[in-house]
């Protein structure tokens, strides 16, 4: 509508002097007057962002050691696609794996190919090797690399989304871990407005959708845009709702790969606040 309203005055302004277009333009500018106005609610003030304070655990959550992945497992592989397991409810599996086999994956799993750096595949036999570390409610831990070098192949082995690999893993049914993607806006469902996003993850809560409008609205998110579709927002929109129903979750443990995409400098700094005060560990 605002575009089709510059083409009209575009028109208007144009030959608004020419006497053997009157007509035309008068007729434009009865069409301009009878376009509807839109008002819409300015995102005024900055993103809030904060996490509860989940319950302390003592013991190890997450165990790795000595896994690692061979480029040539990427020949026979299929990742799982999990939609839910990024802000969906509590991811709890008692998951210990010792492995260099195939995926034993049923028809009914949704499957999607990977992405690797093939620079770094060939010139290398192992993606990574022999990653072991433990991860506690304490822990801070940063995976770096170069493009391709196994990063979010390793954080998928971590949350059973590829479960073809060397070495042993085990993730304690007490951890309750929050996912944030890189490609986070896959798990959100375009056709569904903020609000049904919320209460479809979150099914088991039966969030209404006064206590949906009151929880987004602590992040500082306006309400006219909760009901808007998801695909009409900006990508930084669809960043700062998936952060919102991500903390919903209430995780112990949170994994977050590369969580700045599409944020603004202030969002950044919020989020980067919010992560300093999480009582939970981080990976």
């Amino acid at each position: 509508i605002e575009m089709k309203k510059k083409h009209v005055q575009k028109f208007i302004d144009r030959f608004r002097c020419n006497s053997k277009r009157a007509s035309l333009v008068q007729s434009r500018i009865k069409l301009l007057n009878k376009l509807p106005v839109i008002n819409l609610e300015k995102e005024e003030t900055p993103f809030s962002f904060s996490f509860l304070e989940p319950f302390y655990i003592s013991n190890v959550l997450i165990r790795l050691k000595n896994v690692s992945f061979k480029n040539s497992m990427f020949k026979n592989i299929q990742i799982k696609k999990n939609t839910n397991i990024i802000i969906g409810d509590s991811f709890n599996e008692n998951n210990i794996k010792m492995n260099s086999e195939s995926p034993n994956i049923t028809k009914d799993e949704e499957l999607v190919s990977t992405n690797i750096n093939n620079d770094y595949q060939f010139k290398h036999e192992f993606l990574f090797k022999n990653a072991s570390f433990e991860v506690d409610m304490d822990s801070r831990i940063a995976i770096c690399g170069v493009n391709g070098s196994g990063k979010t192949t390793l954080i998928k082995i971590i949350l059973n989304l590829i479960d073809v690999f060397e070495g042993e893993l085990h993730v304690s049914n007490k951890a309750n871990i929050g996912y944030y993607s890189q490609y986070h806006v896959d798990s959100l469902n375009p056709i569904f407005n903020s609000i049904q996003q919320l209460q479809y993850n979150y099914s088991s809560k039966n969030i209404k959708e006064e206590e949906a409008i009151k929880y987004f609205n602590k992040f500082n998110i306006p309400t006219n845009i909760l009901y808007e579709p998801i695909y009409v927002l900006s990508g930084g929109q669809k960043s700062k709702l998936a952060l919102a129903i991500l903390a919903y979750k209430n995780p112990n443990i949170l994994i977050l790969d590369e969580p700045s995409n599409h944020l603004d400098i202030e969002s950044v700094q919020a989020l980067i606040v919010a992560l300093n005060l999480y009582k939970g560990g981080i990976i």
